[in-house]
């Protein structure tokens, strides 16, 4: 008999076996275990729902939560990541999803969506975030280099806090805690705070923006904060969504990768890559 239910603490540490066996090897189960120990809620509403059948694991969809200021209000964001179900059982797949919807109307996002997921999820009424993920090499951007006057970028927490407004204050700390990277651009009173990651897909290192709070500022300063990113993630690119940017540059590599959100009180500029798996994994 197939049974939908929340995850339970004790046994975390075979969900995470089960994603690592069946889903993403490349991911050891330390890894995958960042997915119940975020740092930035305490009282989580669940840790995911797993699919039993016949008293063992053949499904599970990770659920990560975050409460996030939009227009003024508090709203409660739902990541959904690692949807993974045992072949035999995919017909219950939409039974996670939709135990997920059951808990709330929250703010659902899907940012790593394969084909057959987007299609689901489009069907269920979500809404396209991002169609492309845009590449940019360094040197590709050397104009940016000329604008005056020359910023001035920070890369250390402990430097960066002070000067940021309490919202950021609040995301720099609720992300010290995982694999995220800071850096702020200062241009006069003007700043753009970054947060980044390092990651690696089928071998290839790249870096990756996750926030961005003044995209204007960035594009005018690009190639500076690119090659200083990619200097310290120590890779050859770097990762931006769209909607991040503000608007796409020139000479940026699009690769399609549709992100998905589902909202009744939110807009797609509404959602960066803050609070999800993207920062865990």
């Amino acid at each position: 008999m197939a049974l939908v239910r929340h995850a339970r603490e004790a046994e975390i540490g075979e969900i995470c076996d089960f994603l690592t066996t069946h889903m993403d090897p490349s991911l050891n189960k330390d890894r995958f275990r960042n997915l119940f120990t975020y740092p930035w809620m305490a009282g989580k509403p669940n840790l995911g729902f797993v699919l039993e059948v016949d008293g063992r694991i053949a499904g599970f969809l990770s659920t990560i939560y975050g409460d996030r200021e939009v227009n003024g209000r508090m709203e409660r964001f739902c990541n959904l990541s690692s949807w993974c179900v045992l072949p035999e059982h995919r017909n219950h797949s939409l039974s996670l999803l939709s135990a997920a919807h059951r808990e709330g109307d929250f703010v659902f996002t899907n940012l790593t969506s394969r084909p057959a997921v987007e299609k689901i999820s489009l069907a269920l009424r979500y809404q396209v975030l991002d169609t492309y993920k845009l590449f940019a090499f360094p040197g590709t951007h050397p104009w940016t280099l000329f604008r005056f006057p020359w910023p001035k970028l920070l890369s250390r927490p402990e430097q960066i806090q002070p000067l940021l407004a309490p919202r950021h204050q609040q995301f720099l700390r609720d992300h010290l805690g995982t694999r995220c990277r800071h850096i702020l651009l200062c241009r006069g009173k003007r700043y753009c705070y970054i947060i980044w990651i390092r990651r690696v897909k089928k071998s290839i290192p790249f870096c990756e923006l996750l926030f961005v709070s003044d995209p204007e500022l960035l594009r005018d300063h690009f190639e500076l904060v690119k090659l200083a990113i990619c200097l310290r993630g120590m890779a050859f690119l770097l990762a931006v969504d769209e909607r991040l940017l503000g608007r796409r540059m020139p000479l940026l590599y699009p690769y399609r990768r549709v992100t998905l959100f589902k909202a009744s009180r939110a807009g797609r500029m509404d959602i960066d890559n803050l609070y999800s798996e993207l920062a865990l994994l």
